[in-house]
């Protein structure tokens, strides 16, 4: 396991040097923003931000994997519809060739 050292306390005469077993402390980093503040809007791997009711898409897949991709895309619509708009709903289903996902109508809609 490495040690890592960082200067505590500087004097004219001595330095205190604290030792950690794990992590080095580090000042002056910047905070990058998250990728939510980016002007462009929504980046995400699937097209939920240009979907109007009705439209739909297909996830090509074999059916081993539907099941993994249908979680996928059901937890990445559930963050859309948090993060970004709160009207936005969406059904899948599988179907020959992999997942297709619909744009609902959310139910307050008319």
């Amino acid at each position: 396991m490495n040690t890592l050292a960082f200067v505590k306390e500087e004097n004219d005469d001595q330095v205190v040097v604290e030792k950690t077993n794990r992590f080095t402390i580090e000042k002056g980093v910047p905070i990058p923003t998250w990728h939510n503040n980016n002007i462009d809007g929504y980046t995400g791997m699937y097209p939920f931000h240009d979907m109007k009711v009705g439209d739909s898409f297909l996830i090509p897949c074999s059916p081993i994997t539907q099941d993994k991709f249908g979680a996928r895309v059901s937890n990445a619509g559930s963050n859309y519809t948090k993060r970004w708009n709160s009207k936005f709903r969406m059904a899948y289903r599988k179907v020959t060739g992999g997942i297709r996902v619909w744009r609902i109508r959310c139910k307050n809609s008319k």
